[in-house]
């Protein structure tokens, strides 16, 4: 009689690591479908008030306040015309209000040039403290933003420079919200 038990172990052995991969992907499926986004407005949505004295533990808080919520990833959006930090190729949101006294600026203005001011680099902040929670972080931008551009055109606070001076590389022969949007067909 042939001794079997070689080729039982064999084959018991694969059927565990078959079990276990089978498993594995189930569970990484589980934990795909059990992420918890958190897509985060270019406006600053931390406690405007302290940013201006304590900036960093404002953003912090900030995005402790999200991680206490289950937040496995967090977009953050750096910009809607203008960047909301002292980015190299977008005007921060501030140049905008530069000859206007900065108590008239509005709140997330003065606390995001605040933390300007104090040397934080706010998506760096950000980043910082979500991977302390084990959070994902991401970086969004808005490439084309067309907020205000059909009822506040001429508006400098909410429009980049670029857009405003140079309409000619907008889109043309159209109506409608995305009328004034740049058309990035159009050669510079």
């Amino acid at each position: 009689m042939p001794n079997i038990t070689p080729t039982f172990g064999a084959l018991a052995l694969l059927a565990t690591i078959a079990c276990t991969a089978a498993t594995a992907r189930a569970d990484k499926a589980a934990d795909a479908r059990s992420r918890l986004f958190h897509n985060e407005d270019c406006d600053a949505h931390f406690d405007t008030a302290l940013a201006l004295t304590e900036g960093g533990k404002a953003v912090d808080d900030y995005v402790d306040l999200v991680a206490g919520g289950g937040v496995t990833a967090f977009l953050l959006n750096t910009n809607s015309s203008r960047a909301n930090y002292a980015s190299a190729a977008w005007e921060p949101a501030w140049a905008a209000w530069k000859d206007t006294p900065a108590e008239q600026w509005p709140a997330g203005i003065r606390a995001l040039h605040a933390l300007h001011r104090q040397g934080i680099d706010y998506p760096a902040r950000v980043i910082a403290r979500c991977r302390h929670h084990g959070i994902e972080p991401w970086i969004s931008l808005r490439m084309n933003d067309v907020h205000y551009q059909l009822d506040k055109p001429d508006d400098a606070t909410i429009h980049s420079d670029f857009w405003r001076q140079n309409p000619q590389l907008r889109r043309q022969g159209y109506e409608g919200y995305y009328s004034r949007a740049l058309d990035y067909g159009r050669p510079e």
